[in-house]
């Protein structure tokens, strides 16, 4: 992306200036490349863009410029997916308001590591249940909450022969909640620690039944020169994947 020859093909596609205001074709991309690289969302991507002068710097806009607002490149998305002939509808929502969906509207809902970001849980899953298709699928990801209820501790007997650190596990049935800052941004995010049997409760309480569950974990072999924090990645997993199915 740092070379122009890189985006000569977009420019042949995109006019090289779109959007209101308008944004450029080269800087578009970079955005939307950091977008998929961090996993920002619209909204964030903006605000994180703002705050760094690297980021700003690579996507070509000036400390005295604006950076194009989320409604804009949201608008911009949907102008690019609609060229390729996919029916595609980008929407920005409070999921702890009603959704602006009817009634067994989808086949299946994602909520990817969302779920620990807000609180309460319960009106957003009846909205989620209420807008899927009976026999739809629901799936959502969050931190693993046996991750994210510990730390690395090291005793002294560990200390005086040079072992690794061990993993301790405390409050994990105990709902908390705790400020975080995400790996590649500075504002701080809310993260609401909830065993997994709440989670579980939940989806029954919602007639979603529970028909697969992942805990991936890091390869042993790609974290061998790996830190003490990275290695305990390949034993306890640091996220959860939950499949349900809306059984009503």
């Amino acid at each position: 992306l740092m070379n122009s020859s890189g985006i000569t093909p977009f420019k042949e596609k995109i006019s090289k200036k779109r959007g209101r205001p308008t944004v450029p074709v080269a800087t578009y991309l970079r955005l939307m490349y950091l977008k998929d690289r961090y996993q920002f969302g619209y909204e964030s991507l903006v605000d994180e863009v703002s705050d760094h002068i690297k980021w700003r710097k690579f996507c070509q806009i000036p400390l005295d410029k604006t950076v194009p607002g989320s409604t804009t490149l949201i608008k911009l998305a949907v102008q690019n997916y609609k060229k390729k002939g996919l029916a595609l509808r980008y929407s920005v929502h409070d999921l702890t308001k009603p959704l602006r969906f009817s009634n067994t509207t989808f086949d299946i809902v994602v909520c990817n590591m969302v779920l620990m970001d807000f609180n309460p849980l319960e009106s957003a899953m009846k909205e989620f249940q209420r807008v899927l298709k009976p026999g739809g699928s629901f799936i959502f990801s969050i931190p693993h909450p046996a991750f994210f209820a510990g730390k690395l501790e090291k005793t002294l007997k560990e200390w005086l022969l040079h072992k690794p650190p061990h993993y301790s596990l405390s409050r994990y049935h105990m709902p908390f909640k705790k400020m975080h800052t995400i790996i590649g941004t500075t504002h701080e995010t809310p993260y609401y620690h909830r065993p997994l049997e709440y989670y579980f409760a939940l989806l029954k309480n919602n007639s979603l039944c529970v028909v697969d569950l992942q805990e991936p974990v890091f390869s042993k072999e790609k974290m061998k020169q790996a830190n003490n924090f990275l290695k305990l990645c390949t034993e306890i997993p640091m996220f959860v994947i939950i499949k349900a199915v809306k059984y009503v």
